[in-house]
């Protein structure tokens, strides 16, 4: 990715850099959270990446789609096997600074929204894809000013979505974001007028098959990072050893570690995030304020106080 060095020897990043992103969510955790991730790979790393995806499956045998909804209780078997062999993936991508994987995952605290914001009437109801709508740009514009800092250009190839009903549906979802953001950003550059929605099982999905894999990538790691933070099903002894196996990597990201003391590389490559940090009172919209870190991960004080096994 670097360009060279320059008359001092220092290296001197490219002016451009293109980029793939896959994106994914997943609703009511707990009945109160609801997730936006997105993986973000530079284009001249796509085939590595997409080697080591299927590096992977040859080793655990398994071919079908992954999910984490469908980690064996017991913490065995190919799906359990695979999901932790590609979060092994990004724990080194991170370690030996690969620079192939980019991650960001945004959690929403909806019982802490005012939904007249998105919307008439004080209801949720029939304003998912609204609110989706807002925090996907500005998960989208903080993976590129916090992991891209550097670049006088970001050209963004494609935008792929995981199959979701209401956003397919919605009137305005898969061309707004290409157009604001490329309307008030110069340096943001898309190639696309539009957000491609694609399968998420490789085997049904018939224009871009390769790129399934990083939607269903997206899906595990925004499980077990929300497993993480939640906790949901104590019974699912696969989901709990897979959050405890990425629990180093979370707590390097909440607790904001000093780049030197990063054994996983987690700085301007991994971000994970919450909004709002209080209650959304009458006239306060501002995002940026009220976006925040430090949740409590509660599978680490679970860990600590007792035996989950």
């Amino acid at each position: 990715m670097y360009k060279g060095k320059n008359l001092f020897g220092d290296r001197v990043l490219p002016e451009t850099i293109e980029l793939f992103i896959f994106a994914d969510e997943k609703k009511k955790v707990n009945n109160r959270w609801d997730y936006i991730g997105m993986v973000l790979i530079p284009a001249d790393k796509m085939d590595e990446a997409l080697k080591l995806l299927n590096r992977a499956r040859e080793k655990v045998k398994y071919y079908n789609s992954l999910k984490f909804a469908k980690i064996n209780k017991k913490g065995k078997g190919q799906i359990f096997g695979l999901s932790r062999e590609w979060l092994n993936i990004i724990l080194d991508d991170g370690k030996y600074k690969r620079g192939i994987f980019y991650f960001n995952v945004l959690g929403i605290d909806t019982q802490n929204l005012d939904f007249s914001y998105f919307g008439e009437g004080c209801s949720s109801k029939g304003k998912y894809a609204n609110v989706y709508n807002r925090f996907f740009r500005t998960t989208f514009l903080s993976s590129i000013k916090y992991f891209f800092p550097n670049y006088n250009k970001i050209v963004i190839k494609g935008i792929f979505h995981d199959t979701e009903g209401n956003l397919e549906e919605h009137q305005y979802f898969d061309w707004h974001l290409i157009w604001k953001i490329g309307r008030d950003n110069k340096d943001i550059i898309f190639q696309e007028d539009r957000i491609y929605f694609i399968n998420d099982n490789h085997n049904e999905e018939l224009s871009y098959p390769d790129y399934s894999h990083f939607v269903q990538l997206i899906d595990i790691i925004i499980g077990t990072i929300s497993f993480c933070f939640d906790f949901p099903n104590r019974a699912n002894k696969g989901k709990i050893l897979l959050a405890q196996h990425f629990l180093p990597l979370v707590k390097e990201i909440i607790y904001e570690r000093e780049e030197r003391e990063s054994y996983y590389g987690y700085a301007r490559k991994y971000s994970i995030s919450f909004f709002p940090s209080e209650t959304l009172k009458l006239g306060n919209v501002k995002l940026g304020g009220m976006i925040y870190k430090d949740r409590p991960i509660i599978i680490e004080n679970r860990s600590a106080q007792q035996k989950l096994f």
